[in-house]
């Protein structure tokens, strides 16, 4: 049972009142951070669209074949910088303000994460798996899986991603407001069953080998199916840690989802072609098979997600400054 130091809390809520007359919010700080972040994300989701696209078509010695490895390396390090530089004037949320006024930081959040927050981590590992997984299967082997093995020509990955990013931009904002209105725990269980049944249509799709088919299934699976919890997820994540150790948890959980779904799938996609094609060495198309279990898989990711959202507590309305996690959080708190 997680311990809470009641003075934390009562200080806390003794400012909330005042706070939420005089926070020190004003429009143009509101309008700096959605530019901030909104440009920040695309700059790493470019980075992050690269380095899995060169895995899966080799674009690095494309993009940079009169270069050596230091070079490529540094190359890639340069898109962090403009991330970071980005958000150098971003300023920090009125919550942590309000816990570095009253000297209420954590000197250890990891300890505090891992030691109170093992509950919270497991749901937010379990929530990121199916988007995590899905984003890297559409974008790497999907990719793979129709230039490689189906054999269409030209650019037609990069055009499909593009398609879907630009789908994705209109379906991240509409999830956020429909997460507003009717919670964020419904609206991100909407979202993976519609992954789960995109799932095996999509793949399907993609081994009959049309270029328009194709552009359009990757367009809606990845862009709406899974781009779609991303509106969600901003506002849930964080909601469900603690005040003190927000920051801490929300990376946490993150990053072990991305390694345990979304930096595996690579791989796993690549290991399942390659099994098909071993278990039929005498069929030349044996690989395009290979559709079914790779959806199978995405599906298990899938199904993982919506179980854990049958154990989420609904975070819509909760008190950002509430030092404990939400699963600790009383009803008064929300």
């Amino acid at each position: 049972m997680t311990t809470t130091n009641p003075t934390i809390v009562d200080s806390l809520h003794a400012t909330e009142a005042a706070a939420r007359h005089d926070d020190g919010i004003q429009a143009k700080d509101l309008r700096r951070a959605a530019w901030a972040c909104s440009l920040g994300s695309a700059l790493e989701y470019y980075d992050f669209a690269l380095y899995t696209l060169a895995s899966a078509l080799i674009f690095g010695p494309l993009f940079f074949p009169e270069q050596t490895p230091e070079m490529r390396l540094i190359a890639s390090f340069g898109t962090y910088f403009l991330g970071f530089a980005v958000r150098l004037r971003l300023k920090e949320s009125p919550t942590f303000v309000k816990i570095q006024e009253h000297k209420r930081t954590l000197d250890n959040p990891l300890k505090t994460v891992l030691t109170h927050s093992r509950r919270t981590l497991l749901i937010g590992v379990g929530l990121r798996l199916a988007e995590n997984g899905g984003s890297s299967i559409y974008q790497a082997p999907a990719v793979s899986f129709i230039v490689g093995v189906i054999g269409l020509e030209g650019p037609v990955g990069v055009i499909t991603l593009i398609c879907a990013a630009a789908v994705g931009a209109c379906t991240v904002p509409v999830a956020g407001k429909l997460s507003d209105r009717f919670g964020r725990v419904a609206v991100y269980r909407a979202f993976a069953f519609l992954q789960l049944a995109l799932a095996f249509p999509v793949w399907w799709v993609l081994s009959q080998g049309e270029v328009v088919a194709s552009v359009i299934a990757i367009s809606i699976a990845l862009g709406i199916g899974t781009w779609g919890r991303f509106g969600t997820q901003a506002a849930l994540m964080p909601e469900l840690f603690g005040a003190g150790h927000r920051y801490m948890g929300v990376s946490v959980a993150r990053e072990a989802s991305a390694a345990v779904a979304g930096g595996i799938a690579p791989m796993v996609g690549a290991g399942i072609i390659a099994a098909v094609v071993a278990l039929n060495p005498d069929d030349p198309q044996a690989a395009t098979g290979a559709w079914f279990p790779i959806a199978c898989y995405l599906a298990l990711l899938t199904l993982t997600t919506i179980y854990t959202t049958f154990k989420t507590l609904e975070t819509l309305n909760r008190d950002l400054d509430d030092p404990r996690d939400a699963a600790h959080a009383s009803p008064a708190a929300f």
